[in-house]
């Protein structure tokens, strides 16, 4: 602390020392308040998703280099973390959702696409995905029999 601020005070209050004296003077501590806690869930959201675009880099990476099961593997770890994380949302991993059902139809392993879109349909009934889900497993039916 400088002298300046010791006489003056801070020319930055915190919420901690901030002195109200009227309803409107609390709405701005109020907000103040809220504002930090935006800022700290963003950062965490961040973090996150941060994490799955690692994630998702290294799986088009390795399609690149016509890895595809290792791909698989990156974009299965992507969505299972995006599903466990409270901050992150469907819309942040569909795209590895869309990739796993397209490299598994590449690596012809029917078997898995088919138990991977009923899963997807039964998990997101409401995204708007789901349609094309249901009739990309319904096509896998008809192609069995």
């Amino acid at each position: 602390m400088g002298l300046f601020d010791f006489i003056f005070g801070s020319k930055q209050p915190t919420i901690q020392n901030k002195v109200v004296l009227n309803s409107n003077g609390e709405y701005e501590v109020l907000m103040d308040y809220k504002l930090e806690e935006l800022r700290n869930k963003n950062k965490l959201w961040e973090a996150d998703f941060n994490y799955v675009i690692s994630l998702r880099n290294t799986a088009r990476n390795l399609e690149k280099e016509n890895k595809l099961q290792e791909a698989i593997d990156n974009y299965l770890k992507s969505i299972r973390f995006g599903e466990n994380c409270a901050n992150l949302k469907i819309n942040n991993y569909a795209f590895d959702i869309e990739r796993v059902i397209i490299l598994y139809g590449k690596t012809k392993q029917k078997e898995l696409l088919k138990a991977f879109l009923e899963e997807c349909i039964n998990k997101y009934p409401d995204i708007r995905y789901s349609s094309d889900w249901s009739i990309r497993l319904s096509k896998l039916a008809v192609r069995r029999q």
